[in-house]
């Protein structure tokens, strides 16, 4: 049986990233097929080409949010930088979502270059000073949870109108 992350197996691994990102999302969200963290969990075990480590918290829980914002905003349909390159082949000028780049490379984000924490999320058409997410598609109490712990300075504004095509 081959051992990752310093000497633990696939399934440990599994197990403990599970335990990490039960602090953040619901262990019905995390067990239904049908749910953006179900989605996110088993891109950041199985697909996921960074592959990161347990031990490593905010590239867990940082990918993991982020993933959950990709899936809950349908980022398969995005129109520039989706994950899937038949979407959008020609239109992204960087790395894309779900990457296995550091998140702080991916399209519309921003990171505090100290610490490495994102602190800025902004994706849709309009000038890249001015865009910012015009909806995420999660319960109040898994917002305020994950993003005031992991997303410092995070700012949610332009509700009037969506970027996702």
């Amino acid at each position: 049986m081959p051992l990752v992350c310093g000497g633990i197996t696939r399934e440990e691994r599994e197990a403990q990233l599970l335990a990490e990102v039960s602090e953040i999302s619901s262990p019905e969200d995390l067990a239904d097929p049908e749910s953006s963290q179900f989605d996110a969990f088993q891109w950041l075990v199985d697909v996921d080409g960074a592959q990161v480590c347990p031990q490593d918290t905010l590239d867990v829980v940082q990918r993991y949010v982020l993933a959950v914002l990709y899936y809950s905003t349908s980022g398969d349909g995005w129109s520039v930088c989706s994950a899937q390159i038949a979407q959008s082949p020609s239109e992204c000028n960087s790395i894309r979502f779900l990457d296995a780049d550091n998140v702080c490379r991916w399209f519309g984000l921003t990171c505090n270059s100290a610490a490495g924490n994102v602190n800025t999320i902004g994706i849709g058409k309009r000038p890249r000073k001015e865009m910012r997410i015009c909806a995420i598609n999660v319960e109040p109490n898994w917002m305020r949870k994950h993003f005031s712990k992991i997303l410092t300075n995070f700012s949610l504004v332009s509700l009037n109108a969506s970027p996702f095509h």
